[in-house]
């Protein structure tokens, strides 16, 4: 049940970074809102 909780929380940040990056937000300030880093 963690494990479902944590992949439905990283594909909600995943959402959020497509939108930031669609009104062009910078990679920095998608990774440092989203906490995403490649």
């Amino acid at each position: 049940m963690v494990q479902g909780m944590q992949i439905g929380r990283n594909e909600g940040k995943y959402e959020v970074a497509k939108n930031m990056f669609s009104n062009n937000y910078s990679i920095s300030e998608v990774a440092r809102i989203t906490g995403l880093y490649s």
